[in-house]
């Protein structure tokens, strides 16, 4: 909102800037008989043409996505930055036109014209042309930082009529000190200068609205396969990497989109966390990035580091046997990492490392109870509400147990598990569900 209202105040701004010395250049362009003047003056009152332009854009593409427009209206927003690049264009062509005639009138009579209050003449596009370039620079400065292509198209606009009162300063100081030919001269040189930023602006315009991948795009393609490396890296990660990557520009926003592949063994809403755990990441680094869309995948085969030691299948299988360990406690399982490894600047952690302290929790329990033969699987579920920052985390864990037991001590059994698995970090509720095995 704070960006939205700083683009509207520089955009009002050079609009009733440009009311003033448009008004002002006709009035001293009549009075001292400069038709560069008057030239320069309709020049500053056809920029009111790109400023009305450029409010209606940024006014369109501040609305919320609808049904008609489900991805928003940012394109309202090129198709404005279109729009004033034909006005830069038109203006560096009627600046090219004025000169010509110029020139021919020059060849056609060579008596210069009589001007007067020429003093009066040079302040004043002296003053336009102060007013003009700092226009440019603020607009410009607002459109850059928040990425309005309307905003840096006008922001262009502004330094043309600056140029063109440059043009005009040449031709009067030209006439005034007898060398009529520099003003056309100059506004050749303007015009070229001109058509060219009208050009570069209508392009850009042209990619964002055809999807046309700019080299600046690869800056945040290239961020996000970081991102995804690094997230894959950290212990317990059910994240393998990250592939398609493509954007979208909208106006001042992006698009993204991507293919996230993880570990298989990953349940449902393990999946979902660890795309969220992305998204934020890359919100929180890219952030004219309004909406990702995230593809998950399980990978065809496991990645290397989840057999490492980062997740030892050895460790995670030793909750499948009784422990025959004497007199102490069962040993503890060596941990990747500690439990208050930070996730995505939340204390929550990844499925592989509860699921570790899950069987670290069996074991125990096996030590204390032989009625407990073992951890056949375990599942964590994440269950994310909309809005909500931290997940409700639910264990789901298959208990085998003899069959030789009456119900009433298996649920005893099951009950000294669950306040185990309870005691666990992030752990909400959990499941118990038991298998009966010959022993």
């Amino acid at each position: 909102a704070q960006d939205r209202e700083e683009q509207r105040r520089i955009t009002w701004l050079g609009l009733w800037s440009n009311v003033g010395l448009s008004a002002v250049k006709g009035v001293v362009g009549v009075q001292s008989g400069s038709v560069s003047l008057i030239a320069d003056a309709f020049h500053s009152a056809s920029d009111l043409c790109g400023d009305f332009v450029a409010l209606a854009a940024l006014n369109l593409a501040q609305r919320p996505p609808d049904e008609l427009h489900p991805y928003g209206y940012g394109h309202y927003e090129s198709l404005a930055t279109l729009a004033v690049s034909a006005l830069l264009i038109g203006g560096g062509v009627g600046i090219g036109h004025h000169a010509f005639e110029q020139l021919f009138e020059f060849q056609a009579n060579a008596n210069p014209p009589e001007l007067r209050m020429v003093p009066a003449a040079l302040g004043i596009i002296g003053f336009s042309v102060v007013v003009k370039e700092w226009l440019y620079r603020r607009t410009v400065d607002v459109g850059q930082r928040t990425r309005s292509p309307v905003l840096v198209a006008n922001a262009w606009h502004h330094r043309t009529d600056a140029f063109s009162s440059v043009v005009a300063l040449v031709g009067i100081s030209g006439t005034a000190l007898g060398t009529p030919l520099l003003d056309p001269v100059a506004g050749l040189l303007v015009s070229g200068m001109v058509l060219k930023a009208g050009g570069d602006v209508g392009w850009d315009a042209v990619q964002d609205l055809t999807d046309r991948r700019r080299d600046s795009d690869q800056t945040t393609i290239k961020g996000v396969y970081d991102i995804a490396r690094d997230l894959s890296l950290q212990a317990g990660s059910g994240i393998i990497d990250v592939h398609d990557v493509r954007v979208r520009r909208l106006g001042h926003y992006m698009l993204l989109d991507l293919h996230l592949r993880v570990d298989p063994r990953l349940s449902v809403t393990g999946g979902y966390f660890e795309k969220r755990r992305i998204k934020r990441r890359i919100h929180r680094a890219f952030p004219n990035v309004s909406e990702i869309f995230i593809h998950v995948q399980a990978h065809p085969s496991r990645s290397q580091k989840f057999t490492s030691s980062n997740y030892d299948s050895d460790a995670r299988s030793l909750s499948l046997r009784r422990y025959s360990g004497g007199g102490g406690p069962p040993p503890k399982l060596a941990r990747a990492n500690s439990r208050k490894q930070v996730l995505v600047s939340r204390s929550v952690r990844t499925q592989f490392q509860i699921e570790q302290d899950v069987s670290e929790a069996v074991a125990a329990s096996m030590a204390d109870d032989p009625v407990v033969l073992g951890l056949a699987h375990a599942l964590v579920h994440y269950n994310v509400a909309e809005g909500d920052e931290m997940p409700f985390i639910t264990v789901e864990a298959n208990l085998r147990m003899d069959t030789d037991i009456t119900l009433r001590r298996a649920e005893q059994a099951a009950h000294l598990v669950r306040e185990r698995i309870l005691e666990i970090p992030d752990v909400h509720d959990v499941d118990i569900h038991v298998e009966l095995l010959e022993s």
